[in-house]
């Protein structure tokens, strides 16, 4: 297959964000840790005026500027801005398959969100990460695949492709996408099954009553290519990008 486009199912548990999930209080440890990383590697000031795409994050962004200088918007409101230019600082997003799935759009629309050398940055799940691979592997098979949506599936794109993407936007003056494949650590098999279950979105479709039967398929197959580690605890392997430019 070209590599820039693997076709994965609608299931990344760390971009979606809205619906009856899209609350604060339903950000697991993984995606804190993935918001953190992110924002500690953006630099602000104080009064910087942050737009971010979905409900996830407030709190976090709010340690890093005041709370009326932010703005967490859904992606309906944020796809049918018709406005004239806007003034935001910043422009992020941590936790919305949307984006994922029209990233050109999304960096087209967040241009004209941003004033001048205003910054966007995003979490974009890596065409390359092994999670993604063993699940849409399991959701591949005979048992499951029945239940896949042609409107759920996306391409998935290289760090290359993405930064064309951000070109064309207008977002280009110092482009960047960082591949981050550090691994996260469950302390057991049991705390990676709950990470499973408390992220809806990579059951999505599945029908309640086969939860458990498709949550044991994924470990089975993750720990067959992964092994647990000499003491029980699970290595999580979950390549992202940080995606980022500036306002031309």
């Amino acid at each position: 297959m070209n590599k820039y486009h693997i076709q994965f199912v609608l299931f990344v548990w760390f971009i979606s964000y809205y619906g009856i999930y899209g609350m604060e209080k339903n950000i697991t440890p993984v995606r804190n840790a993935l918001a953190v990383n992110v924002l500690q590697q953006l630099l602000f000031d104080k009064n910087n005026k942050i737009l971010n795409i979905g409900g996830y994050c407030r709190e976090i962004i709010k340690a890093q500027v005041a709370d009326e200088n932010i703005c967490c918007i859904d992606i309906d409101r944020f796809y049918s801005f018709h406005g004239a230019a806007l003034d935001w600082n910043k422009v992020t997003s941590f936790f919305c398959w949307d984006i994922v799935k029209q990233p050109l759009k999304t960096f087209e629309i967040s241009a004209k969100f941003l004033c001048s050398k205003g910054q966007f940055c995003a979490l974009i799940p890596h065409y390359t990460s092994p999670y993604l691979k063993v699940h849409y592997e399991v959701l591949m098979r005979d048992i499951w695949k029945k239940y896949c949506k042609n409107d759920t599936v996306a391409m998935l794109y290289g760090s290359k492709k993405m930064k064309q993407f951000l070109v064309m936007s207008g977002l280009g003056t110092n482009a960047t996408c960082t591949i981050i494949r550090d691994p996260f650590i469950f302390e057991t098999e049991e705390k990676f099954r709950q990470w499973i279950v408390s992220s809806p979105e990579q059951l999505h479709d599945i029908p309640t009553g086969l939860h458990e039967v498709f949550i044991k398929d994924i470990i089975d197959v993750y720990l067959r290519y992964y092994p647990l580690r000499e003491d029980g605890s699970v290595e999580l392997y979950f390549t992202y990008m940080i995606v980022s430019g500036y306002k031309d």
